[in-house]
C-alpha cells in the first residue's frame, strides 16, 4: 500500500493530508448504484465498493486530481466542522478553505462552528456586532467574490454559508432552524442549527451539530439526532423536513468516539498507520447498521488520524490526568433522497411525471475528506470534505433581469431598467441596490433605490428606476446591482461588474452609528458604557461609511435584538449625536415610509436612508435573555432580512422601521 495513502504518524501530524482511493464506476441512477463509502470499511484503505438500495441520485469518491475530474465542472461545495474550544480566530483560514487548490475554489462555502465563546457579556457583544469568526471568514471570502448568503447560530453552535455572488440570482427559498437539546431542550450548548435553500432548481439542507460528549451517550446522540430531524420543519412548500430534501449535508462535533480499545491501543494504531482497526470500532460506523435514522448516510474513508483530542497548542494527544481516548469526533456525511419520486419543491409538471429528465438522478462526488493537522488552537482538529454536484437539470434563469450601461460616466447614466418573469410576485418593499465588487452581504450596499411598484407597472414589459445624484458614491470604482425581494428576503437578480465614475454631491455629513457595510463606529471591544436607543436603521447612510473604519462591524444577524440600537453613552446632553438615518435634518420626526404610501412623496429624505422593514415588538430583557440562551424571537428567514412572520401591522410613518435588517 502506497505510503502517502496512510495516515503519518504521531509526530508527523501537522503535515497530514487525505486523499480518497481510486474511483468506483457508480451505475445509472434510480437502478444499483455502487459506491466506495462502506459503513464499516474492511482491514484496506481501499475497500471493496458494495451495493445499496436504489436512490434517484448517487455518490462515490474520486481522487482529487483523477483526469476525470477535469470533465466535472459542475457545482463545488466545500464544508468546514470545527469544534473551536471558546479560542479566539487563527491568523489565517486559507488553507483551511483550500483556497489556492490546483482545481479551483468552490461555487459555496459552508462553515460549522461549534463550542464558541458564549459567555453572557461575549454572547451579548456577538449579538449586537459581527462575531469575530464571521468576520474572520467574511474578511476571507469577500475580496475574492463571495457572498455571505445566510447563518443561523445558537449560543456556541455557528452555520455560515457563502455563496459565489453570481449564483445568488438561483439560491431560493432560503430558512434556517435551531434546534436546542440541552439539559432536556432548554439549553443550546448542544444540538443542531440548519440552513436550506433550493440550488438551481434541487432543495438541500445544511445540518450542522454538536452532540452529547462521552463514550457512554451512544444512545443520547443518535436520540438527539433523531430529535433535531423531528423538530426541524422548515415553512416552505407546504413544509419540509431535513430528510425530505434532495441532498442533505450533515457534519458537526458528533462526539462518536472508538469502543473496546484502550487509549494505549488506539495511539498505538495511530502511530503505525493501522487506522482500518479503528474503523471497525468507531460508534457511526456501527450505528449506521443499526439505526434506521442513520441509514443512507454517507462518508468517506476516514484516512486521516483522529480529529480528538489534543492539548491545546501541539499535536500531541491529551496527556491530562483524564487521558481522552483520541476519536473521530468530527465527522462530515450526506445523503441523497432515497426515492426517484420529485421532491414537494418541484414544479407541478415535475411532481405528475410529464418530466423525464429527473431519472437522471442528483450526482454526488467526494474529492477531498482530510483534517487539518496544522491549526492548534483548540482540543479539535478542522475537518473539510469538497463534493462537486452534478445536477440533471438547472433552474437558472433569473427571476429579475437588470440591464444598465457599461459604465456611469455621468449622472443621467445612473438608470437601471428591468424585466421579471411573470411567475415573480413584485413587492412594494422591493429594493435595487449599487454594490462594490467585494461587498460582504446583502445589505452591505452603498446606495439603494425603490422598485416602486405602480398600478401602470402590471401591463409595462420593462420598468425603469434612477438613483439620485446625492446617492451615487464618490470617487471611481466597480460596482453591481442587485434586485432585492423583500418577500423571498434575498437578491433575485444581478448585473454584471460596471464601471461608475460620476463625482457625486457630498452631501453634509452626519454623526455615523454604523458604516456603509453594517459597521458601527462605537463597535470596538473597549470598557466603554454602552446606551441602548429607540429602534434606528440597521443599515447604514451610505455618507457614513466613509469617515473611519472600525474593528468590528454591525452584525449582519440580529433577530433577537431587532428593535435596538448601541451607540456609546454621552456625557452630557449636548453630546448626544445625531441619528444619521433617514435624514440629519428630520431624525428623530421622519420615518421612512413605504414607496407606494400617499405620503411617500411629501417625507422623501435626499440623503440615502435605507429601505423600511416592520419591526419587531419584543422587550430589551426578553431580547437578551433570548440571545443568551440562545432562543429566538420567530422570524421568517435569517440573514436576508429578518422579519416577523405575517403582514406587518403598520406601514406608516410612525409604524414602519429603518431598514432593512438582519
Amino acid at each position: 500500500m502506497p505510503s502517502s495513502l496512510l495516515a503519518p504518524g504521531h509526530k508527523g501530524l501537522e503535515n497530514s493530508t487525505s486523499r480518497s482511493p481510486a474511483p468506483i464506476k457508480v451505475g445509472p441512477a434510480c437502478g444499483p448504484v455502487s459506491t466506495l463509502s462502506p459503513t464499516i470499511p474492511s482491514a484496506t484503505l481501499s475497500p471493496q465498493p458494495r451495493e445499496i438500495q436504489p436512490s434517484c441520485g448517487s455518490a462515490e469518491v474520486r481522487p482529487q486530481n483523477s483526469a476525470s475530474d477535469k470533465k466535472v465542472e459542475d457545482f463545488r461545495v466545500h464544508i468546514v466542522t470545527w469544534n473551536v474550544g471558546s479560542a479566539v480566530p487563527p491568523d489565517g483560514i486559507t488553507s483551511l478553505l483550500e483556497l489556492n487548490s490546483a482545481d479551483g475554489n468552490a461555487d459555496m462555502y459552508i462553515i460549522g462552528l461549534q463550542e464558541m465563546n458564549s459567555m453572557i457579556n461575549k454572547r451579548l457583544k456577538d449579538v449586537l456586532f459581527t462575531d469575530q469568526w464571521t468576520e474572520l471568514y467574511m474578511d476571507t471570502l469577500s475580496p475574492r467574490g463571495y457572498v455571505l448568503v445566510t447563518s443561523e447560530r445558537m449560543q456556541g453552535v455557528l452555520l455560515l454559508v457563502f455563496s459565489r455572488y453570481s449564483h445568488l440570482p438561483f439560491l431560493r427559498e432560503i430558512h434556517t432552524e435551531s434546534t436546542r437539546t440541552g439539559l432536556g431542550g432548554y439549553w443550546g450548548n448542544k444540538g443542531g442549527v440548519s440552513a436550506r435553500m433550493t440550488v438551481f432548481g434541487h432543495s438541500v439542507c445544511f445540518l450542522n451539530c454538536h452532540l452529547p460528549a462521552h463514550m457512554q451517550n451512544l444512545g443520547q446522540r443518535v436520540e438527539d439526532f433523531e430529535s433535531i430531524l423531528q423538530q426541524q420543519q422548515f415553512q416552505c412548500g407546504g413544509g419540509m423536513g431535513v430528510l425530505d430534501h434532495d441532498l442533505v449535508f450533515w457534519f458537526g462535533d458528533l462526539n462518536f468516539r472508538i469502543e473496546d480499545y484502550d487509549t494505549h491501543v488506539v495511539k498505538s494504531a495511530i502511530e503505525s498507520n493501522r487506522l482500518s482497526m479503528l474503523w471497525e470500532k468507531d460508534q457511526l460506523n456501527m450505528a449506521k447498521q443499526s439505526e434506521p435514522t442513520l441509514r443512507g448516510f454517507e462518508e468517506g474513508p476516514l484516512i486521516f488520524p483522529p480529529t480528538y483530542k489534543f492539548d491545546v497548542g501541539t499535536h500531541t494527544y491529551d496527556t491530562s490526568a483524564k487521558k481522552r481516548k483520541p476519536a473521530w469526533t468530527d465527522r462530515i456525511l450526506w445523503r441523497l433522497r432515497a426515492t426517484c419520486s420529485p421532491g414537494p419543491t418541484h414544479l407541478p409538471t415535475v411532481r405528475r411525471g410529464l418530466t423525464s429528465w429527473l431519472s437522471h438522478g442528483l450526482r454526488v462526488t467526494q474529492h477531498t475528506y482530510r483534517s487539518h493537522m496544522g491549526y492548534t488552537i483548540s482540543d479539535h482538529k478542522p475537518v473539510s470534505a469538497t463534493f462537486t454536484l452534478q445536477f440533471p437539470f438547472k433552474v437558472d434563469i433569473p427571476l429579475v433581469t437588470l440591464s444598465v450601461d457599461k459604465e456611469w460616466s455621468k449622472v443621467s447614466d445612473a438608470s437601471v431598467s428591468f424585466q421579471v418573469v411573470s411567475s415573480f410576485a413584485r413587492n412594494s418593499w422591493d429594493w435595487i441596490g449599487l454594490y462594490k465588487v467585494g461587498f460582504r452581504h446583502a445589505k452591505d450596499y452603498v446606495a439603494y433605490v425603490w422598485a416602486r411598484l405602480e398600478e401602470s407597472d402590471h401591463l409595462a414589459e420593462e420598468h425603469q428606476v434612477i438613483f439620485a445624484e446625492e446617492d451615487l458614491p464618490k470617487g471611481c470604482g466597480e460596482y453591481i446591482l442587485g434586485y432585492f425581494s423583500n418577500s423571498m428576503n434575498t437578491i433575485v437578480g444581478l448585473t454584471e461588474p460596471f464601471q461608475v465614475m460620476v463625482v457625486a454631491v457630498q452631501l453634509p455629513s452626519c454623526s455615523p452609528l454604523v458604516s456603509r457595510s453594517g459597521s458601527s463606529s462605537s463597535s470596538s471591544e473597549d470598557d466603554s458604557t454602552l446606551g441602548l436607543l429607540p429602534s434606528q436603521s440597521r443599515s447604514p447612510s451610505p455618507a457614513s461609511s466613509k469617515q473611519h473604519r472600525p474593528s468590528r462591524s454591525r452584525s449582519p444577524a440580529l433577530p433577537t435584538l431587532q428593535g435596538l440600537s448601541l451607540r456609546p453613552r454621552p456625557r452630557s446632553r449636548e453630546a448626544i449625536p445625531r441619528s444619521p438615518s433617514p435624514c440629519a435634518s428630520a431624525s428623530r420626526k421622519e420615518r421612512l415610509i413605504s414607496p407606494d404610501s400617499p405620503m411617500s412623496g411629501q417625507t422623501r429624505s435626499r440623503t440615502p436612508g435605507t429601505p423600511g422593514t416592520p419591526g419587531i415588538e419584543v422587550s430589551t430583557p426578553e431580547a437578551l435573555i433570548a440571545a443568551i440562551i440562545g432562543d429566538h424571537i420567530p422570524l421568517q428567514g435569517s440573514l436576508y432580512g429578518a422579519k416577523p412572520v405575517g403582514e406587518p401591522r403598520d406601514k406608516s410613518p410612525s409604524g414602519a422601521l429603518c431598514g432593512p435588517t438582519f
